[in-house]
C-alpha cells in the first residue's frame, strides 16, 4: 500500500536522506574560498604530520650519527641523532638527489608568498616617494596606490588629493596613475623597474643574510617556532572564540546548541593552549643549541 504522509519513513529511507543531506552540505562547502582554504589547510597539515612521524621512526630512533666518509668525523650540525638539514641523514643516491630538488622547488616557489608583505610595503614607500620626487617620470604627485581586486579589469579606485575618484575597481600590482585612473606615457615602465629592482635587492639582501650569519637555521628556528605556532595554532582559535562571543551574526559558523557551543568555546582553548606548548618546546629547543654552540 502507499504510504501516507503522516506515516514514519523507514530507517533505510531515513539514512538516506540523512546521507543526501550530507552531500549537499559537502558540496556547497567545497564550493568558494573557504572550502579550497579548509581543504588545503587540513591537507596540507596531515601531509606534515605522517612527514614528521616518519621522520621520527626513521631517524631519532636509536643513534643514527652522519660521519664524513674522509676523515671520520661526525659531520656539522648532525650532533644529534637528526641533523639540522635532514637530507644529510639520508644515504647518498637517487632519492636524495630527488628529495634535494624538490626542496629546491619548494624554496622557490614558496618564497616568493613569503616575501610578497613585506616588499609590497617598500615597494609603496619607494614608488610614493620617487612620485613626489619626479611627478611626470614616475607618476602624479597626487595619485596613490589603488585596491588590488583580482575581478576587476581597469583601472580605476585611484585616490587623488586623499579622495576616491568613484571609477570603480582596479586588478593588477600596486602601482600609480595620472590621477585619472589612467596611465601617463613612459611612467608604467618605470615603475616596473623600481619594483623589480626593489624586488631583486631584497631576494639577494636575505640571501646574504643567511649565508653571512653564523647558524642561521637556529634563529631562523626560533623565530619561526615562535611566529608558525602563533599564527597556526594559538590565535586563529582565540579569534575564532571572541567572535563567537560577540551578539550578532558574523561569518563564522555559529553554534546550534548550547552543547556544541560549550564545546567550540574549550575546544578553541585546548587547542590554543597546544600551541602555546608547542611555541615553549621550540623556544626551549632553540636556545639550548645556541647556549651549546657559543
Amino acid at each position: 500500500t502507499e504510504r501516507t504522509p503522516l506515516q514514519p519513513r523507514a530507517p533505510t529511507a531515513q539514512r538516506l536522506t540523512v546521507l543526501q543531506n550530507w552531500l549537499v552540505l559537502v558540496k556547497q562547502w567545497g564550493k568558494g574560498f573557504d572550502g579550497a582554504l579548509i581543504a588545503a589547510l587540513l591537507s596540507s597539515s596531515l601531509l606534515n604530520a605522517i612527514v614528521g612521524a616518519l621522520g621520527y621512526y626513521f631517524y631519532v630512533q636509536g643513534p643514527r650519527h652522519v660521519h664524513d666518509p674522509k676523515t671520520g668525523e661526525i659531520l656539522r650540525g648532525c650532533e644529534d641523532q637528526l641533523c639540522d638539514v635532514v637530507v644529510k641523514n639520508m644515504a647518498p643516491g637517487v632519492v636524495q638527489g630527488l628529495v634535494c630538488i624538490a626542496l629546491c622547488l619548494n624554496l622557490a616557489l614558496t618564497y616568493v608568498l613569503m616575501l610578497a608583505p613585506s616588499r609590497q610595503y617598500i615597494e609603496n614607500a619607494i614608488v610614493v616617494q620617487l612620485a613626489e620626487w619626479k611627478p611626470g617620470v614616475f607618476g602624479s604627485a597626487g595619485a596613490r596606490r589603488y585596491v588590488i581586486l583580482p575581478s576587476a579589469t581597469g583601472p580605476a579606485d585611484v585616490e587623488e588629493n586623499g579622495a576616491p575618484n568613484g571609477e570603480g575597481e582596479h586588478a593588477g600590482d600596486d602601482d600609480f596613475t595620472d590621477g585619472r585612473g589612467q596611465w601617463a606615457p613612459g611612467e608604467q615602465w618605470r615603475t616596473a623597474m623600481v619594483r623589480n629592482a626593489v624586488r631583486t635587492g631584497l631576494v639577494v639582501f636575505t640571501a646574504y643574510l643567511s649565508l653571512a650569519i653564523p647558524h642561521f637555521g637556529i634563529l631562523a628556528g626560533f623565530v619561526g617556532g615562535m611566529t608558525d605556532a602563533s599564527q597556526s595554532l594559538v590565535l586563529p582559535p582565540l579569534i575564532y572564540r571572541l567572535e563567537l562571543q560577540r551578539p550578532r551574526p558574523s561569518f563564522f559558523a555559529r553554534p546550534r546548541s548550547l552543547l556544541q557551543s560549550f564545546a567550540l568555546r574549550w575546544s578553541c582553548l585546548g587547542l590554543a593552549g597546544f600551541g602555546v606548548c608547542f611555541i615553549v618546546m621550540a623556544t626551549y629547543a632553540n636556545v639550548k643549541g645556541l647556549m651549546e654552540i657559543m
